[in-house]
């Protein structure tokens, strides 16, 4: 699959982070027309540990992998989104507890797949 980084729309929500796979010529979900199989992803950490995901589908919004992240402490951490072996990227955040309450998050790095 010849992708790049434009391709991943990504949103927070309490200790998850939520990305969504699209097509960048027409929009389409890659997740939910079957371009991407779901059953061939794979997410590592830093410390190359698989990590337990889900599918999730929200009505209007499309089908997201959702990736649980460590709500403490706060630090810089890495994942690596593998999709069929072949194709994968490493996306880096930071996450940092704001004045206000609740979390912050940084990303970085979103490489291309």
């Amino acid at each position: 699959m010849d992708l790049n980084c434009a391709t991943v729309l990504c949103a927070t929500v309490d200790d998850t982070i939520y990305l969504r796979f699209l097509n960048p010529e027409n929009d389409d979900d890659l997740l939910d027309n079957g371009a991407i199989d779901a059953n061939l992803i794979e997410v590592f950490n830093q410390n190359n540990q698989e990590i337990t995901f889900t599918i999730e589908e929200y009505p209007d919004m499309g089908m997201f992998l959702a990736i649980p992240v460590s709500r403490g402490p706060f630090m810089q951490q890495s994942f690596t989104i593998a999709i069929e072996e072949a194709d994968s990227f490493t996306m880096d955040i930071e996450t940092s507890l704001p004045k206000s309450g609740g979390m912050l998050w940084s990303l970085h790095n979103l490489g291309e797949f």
